[in-house]
């Protein structure tokens, strides 16, 4: 396990800052202060709020409800894990992307709280075709995502989340993160270290992860389950590499009822490790179409994790740090880990994770005169 930065600022409180956007705060807590830019209601923030405007969304007892992200605006919260003492978090319980308006739009450090139906979800239904672009969702704890049929996207990170739980018999969405896999549905999308655990689906025993098409870029990921789970309902023409295989297989869903079966076709999968897989642990997956094929991949080979074990439910105590003898250091296809660790987002807080960065301690003057300008030392802990 990597260490977790500790960073020492300097303030002068006096110093001007220029930003490009505004500043906006969602805050309804009792005691929150009033302003221009502050408000009880996310949904009303947001509506006021302009492209890329900057949102802090204050940790509260109660959470923010349902929203639509109708704008390019970029919602920041306190993390999955903050450090504040009361320990609360930036809780929505729904986020609906309207992929007509919401260009350019990020989430950073929010924790979304529907686990019976997919809680965030590209497009709105009903509403005409549309490109969604440029959209980042980083450092947040999501039950499960989903793609519209009416909305394509393009140029899509999404990076050091954890994903999945979400319990719920619905047909349309069969995986904790479900992307679109017709041709054209999606274009420049990287899915990299994040944790994904399978969706949960009432009266079945075996579901998935992820579903992707379209040269989706799968990369240092922790594909986390029972071993009887999958790491994929349907992965067409995917670039697959340097993810972990803990309890999940690499293959797609397979179901005795082949008509709810997933698919498998044209993906390239490149360095990866799996481990403790009921189903086959080999790569390359068996293909329900063009071959899948691949290369430099450690197939059923221990990672030789200090404190996990295959399970349903991702849980903030299991400890990541590998033994001296782990393949997975710089194993990696760019010579970096294989998982969470390595490529160019690593995981390193994935226990702590943290959206906007946290004070720890103030050491301020004991008196402070009118005018005056002042020197503020202050220790914060970054998000990564």
């Amino acid at each position: 396990m990597r260490p977790k930065k500790i960073l020492t600022v300097l303030f002068v409180l006096t110093c001007g800052m220029s930003f490009s956007q505004n500043y906006f705060t969602a805050n309804n807590n009792d005691n929150a202060p009033e302003g221009d830019h502050v408000y009880a209601d996310l949904q009303s923030c947001i509506d006021a709020a302009e492209d890329g405007d900057i949102i802090h969304i204050i940790p509260s007892e109660t959470g923010y409800g349902d929203i639509t992200l109708n704008k390019g605006v970029h919602l920041v919260g306190a993390g999955m894990v903050p450090d504040s003492p009361d320990g609360m978090t930036s809780k929505i319980r729904t986020i609906t992307f309207d992929a007509a308006t919401a260009d350019g739009a990020s989430l950073n450090g929010i924790v979304v709280t529907l686990y019976d139906y997919i809680p965030v979800v590209f497009g709105i239904s009903g509403a005409d075709v549309d490109t969604l672009r440029n959209i980042e969702i980083k450092n947040c704890l999501i039950p499960g995502l989903a793609q519209g049929t009416n909305a394509p996207v393009k140029n899509i990170l999404i990076r050091n989340n954890i994903f999945g739980g979400v319990n719920t018999n619905t047909q349309e969405y069969r995986a904790a993160v479900s992307l679109r896999t017709e041709l054209g549905m999606s274009e420049d999308v990287i899915i990299a270290n994040n944790i994904i655990t399978p969706k949960y689906f009432l009266g079945t025993n075996a579901q998935s992860c992820l579903s992707a098409g379209n040269q989706t870029q799968i990369k240092n990921n922790l594909f986390y389950g029972p071993s009887n789970h999958f790491g994929f309902f349907n992965l067409l023409d995917c670039l697959v590499s340097n993810n972990l295989f803990y309890g999940a297989t690499p293959a797609s869903f397979i179901h005795w009822n082949p008509d709810i079966s997933g698919s498998s076709s044209g993906n390239v999968f490149t360095n990866n490790l799996t481990f403790a897989c009921t189903t086959s642990c080999t790569f390359p997956p068996e293909s329900t179409g063009s071959a899948n094929v691949g290369s430099g991949n450690i197939p059923d080979s221990d990672p030789g994790i200090a404190n996990i074990s295959p399970g349903g439910w991702w849980n903030f105590d299991f400890d990541l740090e590998v033994s001296d003898t782990s393949p997975l250091p710089g194993a990696g296809s760019d010579g970096t880990d294989i998982g969470i660790f390595g490529g160019e987002y690593p995981f390193n807080n994935y226990d702590h994770l943290r959206g906007a960065p946290y004070v720890h301690s103030m050491a301020v003057p004991g008196i402070i005169l009118e005018n005056q300008d002042i020197q503020l030392d202050a220790t914060l802990r970054s998000n990564q």
